[in-house]
């Protein structure tokens, strides 16, 4: 039997998603394949000969024949599909991994060969990451702006934020995020915040609205997503995207309640109360990533 593992991320940033079907066998011979349609714009424009070379890269770190298919999934970005005998794998690539640094193909590669590494490997996340404003946002999802939770009205911490912090330059939206139901192909992820530059659009977990969390801790969240939106995000080499640059660090760091909130936040026992509160809710039990 083939054996199959992904790796995805939520890139439109604050809710969860599932990870969608399994490829089915290649109808094709052909060790390549593009996703196309007017949904996939990057797959459609990737540059066969870029896409033929990462394949041959990636078949001579792995040791194995593989056969890849580009796609714009940004819900899947990663799959793997060992067939039997271990020597020949189909993989499924986000098209944002064509141009991907050569210290990522080898992560990719490695994973190719032994997928289960790479829930360990923080290279790959962190490319998914600080790629994720390449990947345009998807046109038919519709945002419901809900600002004012139980215990905490994001609109007013963003006034305060914007008024103290960016003289009221910051123009984007907020809202609390959804809480999703338990369910299988549910993640266990999430993060606490994220910006969407397309939609211009903060969103905080739902999951702090919680009268046990400081107001500290929120309102330091929503200046780290105002930030991206006042600084924007950099590029390296004319290329690569960086989200978290060196500017974004350094303001971060001169924020008054930075490092108060840091602290709580690397504090075991207040992730085990995020987690304890979200249970209650009838939720997986998370892993946390702070940021986006």
């Amino acid at each position: 039997m083939a054996r199959q593992l992904e790796l995805w991320e939520d890139t439109e940033g604050g809710e969860e998603t599932a990870p969608a079907a399994p490829d089915q066998a290649p109808g094709s011979s052909s060790p390549i394949e593009r996703e196309h349609g007017k949904d996939a714009p990057g797959a459609d424009m990737a540059d066969p000969a870029a896409v033929e070379s990462l394949r041959k890269e990636i078949c001579r770190l792995s040791g194995m024949h593989v056969h890849l298919k580009v796609t714009n999934n940004s819900h899947s970005m990663m799959r793997v599909v060992h067939e039997p005998g271990g020597q020949n794998a189909r993989l499924s690539l986000h098209w944002i991994f064509v141009d991907a640094p050569q210290a990522v193909v080898r992560a990719v590669a490695a994973w190719v060969k032994s997928p289960r590494t790479l829930r360990k490997n923080s290279l790959v996340k962190c490319y998914m990451r600080e790629n994720a404003g390449r990947i345009p946002a998807s046109g038919h999802r519709r945002v419901t702006i809900r600002t004012k939770g139980a215990h905490y009205d994001l609109a007013e911490l963003y006034d305060e934020v914007n008024a103290a912090e960016f003289d009221g330059a910051v123009n984007a939206q907020i809202t609390w995020g959804v809480m999703q139901p338990v369910g299988s192909g549910r993640s266990g992820h999430f993060r606490l915040g994220s910006y969407t530059d397309a939609k211009k659009l903060i969103r905080i977990h739902p999951v702090l609205d919680n009268e046990e969390v400081p107001a500290f801790v929120v309102r330091s969240i929503v200046f780290h997503e105002m930030l991206h939106a006042f600084l924007g995000i950099e590029k390296e080499d004319g290329k690569r995207r960086k989200v978290h640059h060196a500017a974004f660090k350094q303001r971060e760091e001169q924020y008054r309640d930075h490092k108060a909130a840091e602290a709580w936040i690397n504090n075991a026992q207040n992730m085990r109360l995020l987690a304890k509160i979200r249970k209650f809710r009838g939720l997986w039990m998370p892993s946390f990533h702070r940021f986006r």
